[in-house]
């Protein structure tokens, strides 16, 4: 081989050399951009994992403390409505019962008795009761009560036998001056008096 040639392959190899040396700083560049966009994403991920544990932690706060508030209002919801039925059932009984005095008043004053007291003597399990909480058996039972008890019934005697004092004229009449219950009930009747009280 001349020496022109083995100038000109050393020339080559020179040129080869310098191309893969700039090839090499490329890829020195390009690994290093690389990296250096590699911590970046990697920042970024460490920042949204954070602001995720962050929002995951708020979430689960804010469902515990929703979960304790709808506890709380299911527990005072439940309680208000137990009240309400207590209250309505207490209404509903005292109703019957107010129902069931006045019925037996009446049938008990139909049957002539003399004194309504008389009525605490009737044996409750002997009633029997309607749909609508009235008393169905008030006149049978009455009628055998007026059997067993006769003193209960009957027109009152006056244990008195002077007459009133005269009535003056546009004076009202005591009810202590009427004789009968009778007059002293219509008596209070005209006035706007319960009669019940009258007796």
């Amino acid at each position: 081989m001349t020496l022109e040639e083995l100038q000109a392959e050393n020339a080559n190899l020179r040129t080869q050399v310098q191309t893969l040396e700039a090839a090499q700083e490329r890829v020195n560049k390009e690994s290093k951009s690389h990296r250096l966009n590699a911590e970046s994403f990697q920042r970024q991920a460490d920042d949204l994992r954070t602001q995720l544990e962050a929002a995951t932690k708020e979430r689960d706060a804010l469902t515990a403390a929703h979960s304790t508030e709808v506890e709380k209002i299911k527990v005072d919801l439940t309680a208000r409505a137990t009240a309400a039925e207590t209250a309505a059932t207490e209404a509903s009984t005292k109703a019957q019962q107010r129902m069931l005095q006045a019925d037996l008043r009446v049938a008990a004053r139909d049957a002539g008795m003399v004194d309504l007291d008389g009525l605490k003597l009737l044996d409750p399990q002997a009633l029997k009761l309607g749909d609508d909480g009235s008393v169905q058996n008030a006149a049978e039972v009455l009628t055998q009560m007026k059997e067993a008890k006769p003193y209960l019934f009957g027109t009152a005697s006056t244990t008195s036998t002077s007459k009133p004092p005269p009535q003056e004229p546009g004076k009202p009449v005591h009810t202590s001056q009427m004789k009968t219950r009778e007059e002293r009930q219509a008596a209070a009747r005209a006035v706007g008096i319960e009669t019940s009280s009258i007796l």
